[in-house]
Formats: structure tokens, C-alpha cells, sequence
């Protein structure tokens, strides 16, 4: 949907006043009269609106990151199961006071049949083991088929079946040292999700790192999995195509910047819940 020229003028009243990509300026401006700007959320804490930010030309992004934005939009997940937010940045907001040195990047990869955010993504580790997937394990095909994408609103990662066989051997390797069985029925869920029985005071859970072109993403044990009273899952889960997608439960405590200019993504470590608007 695109925006009304009532909105737009809004907009651009609110840019004059504080200059471009000042979005927490504007914001926190008590003059500007577009409270409807921000997505609603309703009171029962459940989804009102999308807000697309994908590369896309009608999406938020395509219709106003370059005019108001400077093509710059940050987050930093906190753990659902705290009673802090989320907050997405933009502009001159999006490194949160933070000095670029301190981010790692990876560029963007292009596929010229979706407008999603594809990352060339080269091998996975569990727990500093690579797998050594073969090199075009995640390339984009001529169809556009394959890749991976990284997407904040698919909670848990999606990994194409291959690349899943391997992660899911890995972790049943690894937790058969500690003695630990895989549970048929014990997730609460169907007899496929890969789900394990969770021994009293057990925290050796290892780590997942994700190998970008040029950077990788250390994602720590406590993000690697989703836990019950009495058992406990990774992360993860077969995916019906081709498609790897990183999701969100793997993006918690990391800050990622979205550069559609440099067609860029920077990530660096966070104490999500200590971010404020």
C-alpha cells in the first residue's frame, strides 16, 4: 500500500524540522501528526499490520528509506520471554550510538526473482565443528529457487532438507555423549520435530555459527534452542524447499543493520533488552 500525500507531507515537514534519517527526532516530535506511521500492535499483544521492509519498491523501505531514511534500518531482538521490546531503528539511529568498527558485514546477494534479503551463506559449525557443506549447498539458482534469506518474522530457521539431515545428525551426535536421547513425543508436537528429554541441571548445549562471505554469525547455545520443563529442541527445522531462512529465535542479542544503499548487512552482539527507543 502506498503512502497518502497527506502522510508524505507529514513526512516531509517532520525531515525540514530534523533532517534526513533523524526518524527518532521526527518521532519524538510533538508536532508530528502521524502517530498512525508507527505499526499497530493491538492491547491483546497479537499482530494488527505488516510492515514491509524487504527491497521491494512499495515497500517502506522502497517508498521512503531513500528520502528520509538514509536506506538504513537496524533492529535488536530481545528474548520473547521478557517483558522488554524491540525497538527498529533508522537512519542516523540504526548503529544505536555504536561505532561501525564494531560490526561485522556481509553484502547482500542479489536474485532477481524476489525482493527478500538473500545472504550468501557459505557452511554451518555446531559447536565450532563445520559441517563442510559442499560450496553451492546455498547458491540461488537460475529460477531463483535455493539460497538463504534472513527474515525476522520466521521465528524458527528453516533449513533446506539436506543442510537439516546434517545439522540434526550433529546434534544427536553430540548430545549421545552426554547420554541424552531423542524424544518421539516429548515436544508436544509430531514425532518429527527433532526434540530431546532434558536431564536435571544439564547447560552443556552447544553453539551454531553461520558462515557469511566475509563474516560469521556466532549464535549462542542459550539462542539455539527451545526448551519445556522436561525436554528440549533446537532451533530448526526441515524446510518443503529449497529455501534456507534464517529465523528469528537465532537473531536474539545481535543487532543487525540493513544497508539497501550498500546493500549491506553489519551484526555485532547486544544486550537487547537494555535498547530503548
Amino acid at each position: 500500500m502506498k503512502w497518502t500525500a497527506e502522510e508524505e507531507e507529514a513526512l516531509l515537514v517532520g525531515v525540514a524540522k530534523n533532517g534526513p534519517g533523524k526518524w527518532k527526532n521526527i518521532l519524538q516530535d510533538s508536532k508530528f501528526p502521524l502517530s498512525s506511521l508507527i505499526a499497530p500492535i493491538s492491547i491483546s499483544r497479537k499482530t494488527a499490520g505488516i510492515l514491509g521492509m524487504n527491497l521491494d519498491p512499495i515497500s517502506f523501505m522502497g517508498q521512503l528509506g531513500n528520502q528520509f531514511f538514509s536506506n538504513k534500518f537496524s533492529y535488536c531482538l530481545v528474548n520473547p520471554n521478557t517483558v522488554t521490546h524491540s525497538y527498529l531503528k533508522f537512519g542516523d539511529d540504526a548503529y544505536n550510538g555504536r561505532p561501525i568498527q564494531e560490526f561485522k558485514k556481509t553484502h547482500f546477494e542479489a536474485n532477481p526473482f524476489n525482493n527478500n534479503y538473500y545472504l550468501y551463506l557459505q557452511d554451518i559449525s555446531i559447536n565450532g565443528k563445520r559441517l563442510n557443506l559442499p560450496k553451492d549447498t546455498f547458491k540461488i539458482k537460475g529460477n531463483g529457487h535455493g539460497g538463504c534469506v534472513i527474515d525476522s518474522g520466521t521465528t524458527i530457521t528453516r533449513l533446506k532438507y539436506s543442510v537439516y539431515i546434517r545439522v540434526k545428525d550433529e546434534f544427536e551426535a553430540y548430545f549421545a555423549r552426554y547420554g541424552i536421547q531423542r524424544s518421539y513425543d516429548g515436544c508436544g508436537t509430531t514425532s518429527s520435530v527433532l526434540c530431546f528429554y532434558l536431564p536435571s541441571g544439564f547447560n552443556a548445549f552447544p553453539s551454531m555459527t553461520y558462515h557469511f562471505f566475509g563474516a560469521d554469525l556466532y549464535v549462542e547455545p542459550k539462542n539455539c534452542f527451545l526448551f519445556t520443563i522436561s525436554h528440549f529442541a533446537p532451533a530448526i527445522t526441515a524446510g518443503d524447499s529449497e529455501l534456507t531462512i534464517l529465523g528469528s529465535w537465532h537473531q536474539h542479542n545481535i543487532r543487525f543493520i540493513y544497508d539497501t544503499d550498500l546493500r549491506q548487512l553489519s551484526f555485532a552482539p547486544e544486550e537487547c533488552d537494555k535498547d530503548s527507543p
